[in-house]
Order: structure tokens, then sequence, then C-alpha cells
């Protein structure tokens, strides 16, 4: 099909996760492109993601990252149409921070203390 519409997450907050599955073209053995559906290749693009994905120098790999970044938009092998918010809610008394994976945990509610039992 030439046009469907998907989302992806990427869990760790890191654009390497969409860069490596869904815009590397596709390598099952390398793990690039896991999320390729739309068979989109660019090989000046893969060797940006790779490289990024190899170098410890953290301003040097989100440099990479911008650059693939830029080359990805000059393609438009994705078509950014919407941008999926996170909704949530809590009442008086409960202290929560949203995560950027979006995973609500119970571990990290906390009950704020009364003003009666603050100090």
């Amino acid at each position: 099909m030439s046009f469907f519409l998907a989302g992806y997450a990427c869990d760790s907050g890191d654009a390497s996760d969409l860069f490596d599955a869904v815009l590397h073209s596709k390598d099952p053995g390398r793990g690039y492109g896991d999320a390729n559906f739309m068979g989109y290749s660019n090989p000046d693009l893969d060797q940006l993601i790779e490289m990024a994905g190899s170098t410890m120098d953290m301003g040097r790999r989100r440099d990479m990252l911008e650059q693939a970044a830029r080359l990805a938009l000059a393609d438009l092998p994705l078509i950014p149409l919407w941008h999926n918010r996170a909704l949530y809610g809590v009442r008086k008394g409960v202290r929560w921070e949203p995560r950027f994976d979006r995973k609500v945990l119970a571990a990290e509610l906390a009950a704020e203390a009364a003003p009666s039992q603050l100090p």
C-alpha cells in the first residue's frame, strides 16, 4: 500500500530508537530496520545512524543524529501528521511524575503529607 498511518514510540527517550528501527534500511542480521515497513533506504542516512550508534562522544553523537534528522526530513519518508499526547490525572494527596516511556508504575506513586502532618 502506498500510504498507511502508524505510530512509533521511543521508550528510551533516545532518537536513535526511531532511526535504528524505522529509518535505517532493513538489515535484520544487524538489527536495523525492524519497523521500516515502507521499505525506505538511504545509504548515507544508514551510515550516519551507524556512526552515531558507535560513538561515545555525546556531543558528536548529537550532531550526527541532528544531521540524520535533516537528511531524513529532506527525503520525507515519514509525514508527521499527528502527535499523540499523553493525558494523565491525579487527585489531591497523590504525587506522581510522568515518565518518558509513558508507563505508569504503582511504585512511583506517593501520598503527599497532609498539612497537619508537616513539621
